[in-house]
């Protein structure tokens, strides 16, 4: 009878128990899952996930689950933007998150942006530039673009520029601007600057400040054009002879030769003084040496092409009265030394001047214009002067006085490859 007692007061207290189970309690099965895990997170009893991590020990976006020691784990919350995960031995878990320690690549409105400091990068296809370098470290002799090359390859490139395609406007293959500022006084500023330096020892070997291949294939094809005024500012060296374009092209006035040791001999033409100018007379050809010939070697700077010019300076000895002229011809000719042989005609051409009402001794420049032909660099060239009877004119008062003679050639190089 006794142990029916306790067999009924056993049973009250089961279900006393069973009844009061709330959706905390694990051994009510139709709360929970079987077969699932479950473990007491303080307050109630929660599954435990397949990974072994249960979901409620996180409590915002981005917590991640760190450990300060063994069995003993720690949230660490997300840090901010643009922060990167970093191990610190001095903090109780090991790490934190802290910002980059070099740089970084977002993306913006300069498309791909790299940023270290006061250096950086963009690449923007839609933009001016597809990649554009900065820098303002404020750093002397900083670069904003450095390129190396250590190897002992034979043939080293340090920046090759390739520009392809069917472009219908300019294609620079580099363009460099440079619009800096400076207050300094007498600070330099560069648009290219170049040196040299490697020491370069072998049998024939060349060091190039600047090395630019003949261009080929255009209308105009220049390997160097400057658009300002000052074209070398300082001593420089070239090994070669410089080829000149368009407007880069300059003039040349050269004096020829006159045989005063022929004239003297002759006594023909008269010579004739004004102040320290020494000429000579020249009457109306009317008999032999009353001329004048000249000769000159045709520089090889010449562009082989433009027109030679030749000016003579003139002055009448006695006053003139309007409608008064003068009527100049010259003779030319040229040969090849060496190889053409030496002609015995020439080619005339005119020139007649008025004078208008002038005082005497009065100067005039008279212009003549020899075609290139079939002229050479090196050839010789000669003219011979005369005076002529006028044609539309009243024939001058008194003879007139040569006094100069200067031949001007268009070159479009500098230096000559042989000597002249």
């Amino acid at each position: 009878m006794k142990k029916l007692l306790i067999s009924i007061i056993l049973l009250l207290a089961l279900l006393f128990t069973l009844s009061g189970c709330d959706a905390a309690d694990p051994l009510r099965d139709d709360l929970y899952t079987l077969g699932d895990i479950y473990i007491w997170d303080g307050a109630a009893w929660v599954p435990v996930t397949a990974g072994g991590i249960a979901p409620t020990i996180f409590d915002a976006k981005g917590d991640l689950l760190t450990a300060t020691g063994n069995d003993a784990p720690v949230i660490l919350s997300v840090g901010a933007d643009t922060f990167v995960l970093t191990a610190n031995s001095a903090v109780a878990n090991g790490i934190e998150w802290a910002a980059g320690a070099g740089g970084e690549w977002t993306a913006d409105v300069n498309g791909i942006h790299y940023s270290l400091g006061s250096v950086g990068v963009n690449t923007n296809s839609s933009a001016t530039e597809l990649l554009s370098l900065w820098s303002n470290d404020g750093i002397a002799n900083s670069p904003v673009l450095f390129v190396g090359d250590m190897s002992a390859s034979v043939d080293s490139i340090g920046i090759r520029v390739n520009m392809s395609g069917a472009k219908t406007d300019y294609t620079d293959g580099i363009y460099i601007t440079n619009a800096s500022t400076t207050a300094t006084a007498g600070s330099e500023k560069f648009g290219v600057r170049i040196r040299n330096t490697g020491n370069w020892l072998g049998v024939g070997s060349v060091n190039y400040g600047l090395y630019i291949e003949e261009p080929t294939g255009g209308t105009s094809n220049v390997g160097i054009w400057n658009d300002g005024t000052t074209i070398l500012n300082d001593i420089i060296t070239f090994n070669e002879q410089l080829v000149l374009a368009g407007d880069g092209k300059g003039w040349i006035e050269l004096r020829p030769e006159l045989d005063f040791d022929i004239i003297k001999k002759r006594g023909v033409p008269d010579s004739y003084e004004r102040g320290v100018f020494a000429g000579f007379e020249l009457p109306i050809y009317a008999a032999d040496f009353q001329e004048l010939i000249f000769e000159i070697c045709v520089p090889d700077r010449w562009d082989g092409a433009s027109i030679v010019h030749v000016h003579l300076d003139v002055y009448v000895i006695g006053a003139q009265d309007d409608g008064d002229a003068f009527r100049m011809q010259i003779d030319y000719e040229h040969y090849n030394g060496g190889v053409d042989v030496v002609p015995a005609t020439s080619t005339p051409i005119e020139v007649e001047t008025e004078t208008g009402a002038s005082a005497a001794f009065q100067s005039y420049h008279i212009h003549f214009d020899i075609p290139a032909g079939d002229m050479l660099g090196d050839d010789i060239l000669a003219f011979r002067v005369r005076r002529i009877d006028v044609e539309d004119g009243v024939e001058i008062d008194g003879n007139l006085v040569f006094n100069h003679a200067g031949v001007i050639f268009l070159c479009d190089k500098l230096g000559n490859v042989e000597a002249e």
